[in-house]
């Protein structure tokens, strides 16, 4: 986007990281770093306030943020509301805190990170994948309240991406079930390019991955076995993964509402 001429506001939790990342960017274009924690509610309260008084208005908004755990739903209930609010709550507020400027210039794009997650929920992931399928439930309605209005919305859904997720300690034989059908951060933010320049509605990455919204309709039996055969955890030789969760933050995925 930079490369583009687009000016970038860069959001996410790691200040050294979003300086050096906007330092880069601003060979093209201006870029800003905001450093935020989106697990914290006042300070993304904060930060939307920034964000619907900026001038000149935000155009453009990527709500990339999210964190997951690879646990099972009796092991979730400490951090499915966490995950609910970092996933799609949080990006629900910052969309509503620039949209009324998208609106009044009849002009503005909103794209959201939503997960295959968000069709089908895979073993160990329900707090993960109800806070997608809320993210993709947003982005289908706001796509419908907007359309008329010059907005609009667009929904990327990735598969497995190559993220510092699965250096956690629970991950590494979910890492070997999935490595192979892994894309790199790069296609994704490629991805999101490509959506600004051509808007639809959703986005799969890798494209065929679009054929699981066909199949769960036609057999939702039959797209749940698939799913499941994709994401159990792997056996080894002291059983199946540990999925206690910790008592430390539930973040794993590199926070920031642009890749």
């Amino acid at each position: 986007m930079a490369r583009k001429g687009y000016g970038t506001i860069l959001i996410a939790r790691r200040e050294e990281r979003l300086d050096a990342l906007a330092q880069e960017l601003r060979r093209w274009a201006p870029s800003h770093a905001l450093p935020t924690d989106l697990h914290d509610r006042a300070e993304v309260d904060q930060l939307a306030a920034a964000l619907g008084h900026h001038r000149p208005a935000v155009r453009i908004l990527v709500n990339g943020a999210g964190c997951a755990r690879y646990l099972s739903t009796l092991d979730q209930s400490e951090i499915f509301e966490h995950l609910m609010w970092v996933n799609a709550l949080a990006a629900h507020r910052l969309t509503c805190a620039v949209l009324p400027g998208m609106i009044e210039a009849r002009a503005g794009h909103i794209v959201n990170i939503c997960s295959m997650s968000a069709h089908m929920g895979p073993w160990g992931h329900s707090g993960y994948a109800a806070s997608k399928a809320a993210l993709r439930a947003l982005t289908e309605s706001l796509a419908a309240e907007t359309y008329d209005a010059g907005v609009r919305v667009t929904g990327v859904y990735p598969g497995i991406v190559a993220t510092e997720w699965f250096e956690q300690p629970t991950m590494p034989r979910l890492w070997e079930r999935v490595a192979r059908r892994a894309v790199p951060p790069e296609r994704v933010a490629r991805a999101v390019a490509g959506a600004i320049d051509r808007p639809r509605l959703a986005v799969y990455v890798p494209w065929f991955y679009r054929l699981l919204p066909f199949i769960a309709g036609a057999s939702p039996q039959a797209a749940m076995r698939l799913v499941r055969a994709g994401s159990l955890p792997l056996q080894g030789s002291g059983g199946t993964i540990e999925s206690r969760p910790s008592r430390g933050n539930a973040q794993a995925i590199p926070r920031g509402l642009t890749r």
